[in-house]
């Protein structure tokens, strides 16, 4: 069965539903299009209900299908999720079978799938982080976050920003490449905290002054080079953003190494405990700063701002819309750092499990760099992605951290994505293209 049937009776759901919140929620939609085919996948695991969300205590049935039963397994072992959380696992024959679930409360049911060799061993799964798998939620509408954010939030990020204000931004731009009609620099901004914005700014040759539209792109997790794009032709500036401010286009092995051993002051738990000090608190405020600089070439046409990520990239993004006002439209795909407090109402939290103790001065802090609690902020229309049996950053945060969206915004649900960046044309990055074609 084809994914689009799945995404078309979700979007039903949410329109009617749209219909009866408030105005801004008519701004809602569900992208229809198909994802996929999945008669390649080895397993395939569909809800009866096709995707499209039930009522509290309304079963769902998943049906675990093997089509494709690769050499070596012997059982397959099925695994519930009710928010994230793991609550029942059981095993059978390799046939084609059922399992049910429900929930009396609003809530997000998951089951994932894979075969398993005499071992007990999963026998090619589709990634490490993920099984097949499909998921739906229950009353979407009705799940809550549980708790409000901090009161002196915005003081705190106002206060923030004016720190970041008070250090006079120097920009260092290097040649670094050049194609037929595209010239890249290597660019180093100072910013806070010691660790510098670094990244590839790829601009059009004989641009003219205040032309063209600018749009950022932010990094997910790990060390890794910043990248040359060029797929917007002449039609745009391009800065992609080194997460970790560190030096780009160097050797596979020197990222290799910094991901085997992460230099102290580069660690995302740096200083988890201390709103004031903390790593991802300063990361937010290099998306501010990159905007500052973008903001300061001459080929920008003064008016357009687009930033974009996938995971930590998509958490940036939320930020960087959250904390500047110039921001015109915001795409975060699968967004990280969002509902660190969830263990606490019994849900998932987002990667990178930065309060997986409780300790109450980590969850003090852990609010302050929390994007559903960012999210509020945001002006601009902005879109996202959910994979409905994503286990890095979970389908409710995702889908909390949309609800606190009070702009125009989008929103598309993939019964059978994990931690990805959907298809190019599924996504809002199409909407970066309609934007720049402008």
């Amino acid at each position: 069965m084809k994914l689009n049937v799945a995404a078309a009776i979700f979007a039903i759901f949410m329109l009617a539903y749209s219909a009866q919140a408030a105005e801004v929620q008519k701004n809602y939609s569900i992208n229809t299009e198909e994802l996929a085919l999945v008669d390649h996948l080895p397993m395939i695991v569909t809800s009866n209900t096709q995707g499209h969300p039930v009522k509290c205590g309304e079963k769902v049935t998943f049906s675990v299908d093997p089509v494709k039963v690769p050499a070596g397994a012997v059982k397959i072992r099925t695994t519930q999720w009710v928010n994230g959380i793991k609550t029942n696992q059981e095993f059978h024959k390799i046939e084609k079978f059922t399992v049910s679930m429900s929930s009396d409360k609003p809530a997000h049911l998951m089951l994932t799938g894979v075969y398993l060799d005499a071992d007990n061993k999963p026998v090619e799964p589709p990634q490490a982080t993920t099984e097949y798998g499909d998921g739906v939620f229950a009353a979407p509408e009705k799940l809550v976050r549980n708790d409000q954010r901090p009161a002196d939030f915005d003081r705190f990020w106002d206060g923030e920003l004016k720190k970041l204000a008070a250090i006079p931004m120097k920009a260092v731009r290097t040649p670094y490449k050049e194609g037929d009609f595209w010239r890249c620099e290597e660019v180093e901004i100072n910013s806070i905290a010691d660790i510098p914005v670094t990244g590839f700014l790829v601009i059009p040759k004989n641009a003219a002054k205040k032309s063209l539209p600018a749009v950022i792109i932010f990094h997910g997790a790990g060390f890794k080079s910043s990248s040359i794009h060029t797929e917007y032709k002449d039609r745009a500036i391009v800065f992609d953003v080194n997460a970790h401010g560190i030096k780009n286009g160097m050797p596979r092995e020197f990222y290799k190494q910094l991901n085997r051993k992460t230099p102290a002051d580069r660690n995302v738990f740096n200083h988890r405990n201390d709103r004031e000090k903390s790593y991802f608190k300063n990361m937010f405020l290099r998306t501010v700063r990159a905007i500052e600089f973008v903001k300061t070439l001459p080929e920008w046409d003064g008016k357009v701002i687009i930033v974009a990520g996938r995971s930590q990239g998509g958490a940036q993004a939320i930020a960087a819309a959250s904390l500047s006002d110039d921001v015109t439209l915001c795409v975060a795909n699968v967004p990280a750092l969002a509902d660190h407090r969830a263990r606490e109402f019994n849900r998932a939290h987002g990667w990178p499990g930065i309060n997986r103790g409780n300790a109450p001065d980590v969850v003090a802090a852990s609010e302050y760099i929390d994007i559903i609690n960012l999210a509020s902020r945001i002006k601009c229309e902005t879109i996202m992605s959910l994979g409905a049996i994503d286990m890095i950053c979970p389908p409710t945060s995702v889908w909390l951290t949309f609800q606190e969206l009070k702009c125009v915004k989008h929103i598309t649900f993939f019964p059978r994505m994990g931690h990805n960046a959907p298809p190019l044309k599924l996504d809002g990055r199409r909407r970066i293209q309609e934007e720049i074609s402008k």
